[in-house]
């Protein structure tokens, strides 16, 4: 038994994120084997396996002057298997104009514990799979994109695996 929740979007508040916020939507999100007296006793969440499928995320990450503040966790809470499935996502860094996008995303994070109290870092995150159709960055001054085709990251290999790079040059004006 899990709960499953479909049609999910998101959006940050404009009255405190401005024109850096984001927003997206998720097709479905499942969680399995969740421990409901551990969370109604212990007050310590606890599930199996969760599952964000068809994920499409746009934004603009604030520069360090407006960074976002950390984040304390209320409670303590872990997932055994944390699945992002067909993850599309498009950042822009607010500081520098720099783009990021993902194509064809997906992560998988394995046992992940948060203690009450604890900051929530992208260093929590200690052991996962990444693989992405393609990963692109785009200079802050438009003149280059990075292009990282068939990116891999198994977690039991510790390795990067990438298919193809490719460094385009975003002008016209000039021969090489």
């Amino acid at each position: 038994p899990g709960i499953e929740m479909a049609g999910i979007t998101i959006y940050s508040n404009p009255e405190v994120a401005g024109e850096r916020g984001l927003s997206g939507e998720i097709a479905s999100v499942k969680l399995r084997g969740i421990k409901v007296t551990r969370a109604l006793f212990k007050h310590d969440i606890y599930v199996s396996k969760v599952t964000f499928s068809n994920s499409i995320i746009k934004g603009k990450i604030p520069n360090s002057e407006r960074a976002v503040q950390p984040v304390v966790s209320p409670l303590s809470f872990g997932i055994g298997r944390m699945l992002f499935d067909k993850v599309n996502l498009e950042m822009e860094d607010d500081s520098t104009g720099q783009t990021y996008s993902v194509r064809d995303g997906m992560l998988k994070v394995y046992d992940l514990q948060v203690g009450k109290l604890d900051t929530l870092l992208p260093g929590t995150l200690k052991l996962f799979d990444f693989n992405a159709g393609e990963v692109i960055l785009v200079s802050s001054d438009k003149m280059y994109s990075y292009v990282i085709k068939g990116i891999s990251y198994p977690a039991n290999l510790n390795t990067l695996f990438i298919d193809s790079l490719f460094i385009r040059p975003g002008y016209k004006n000039y021969d090489f």
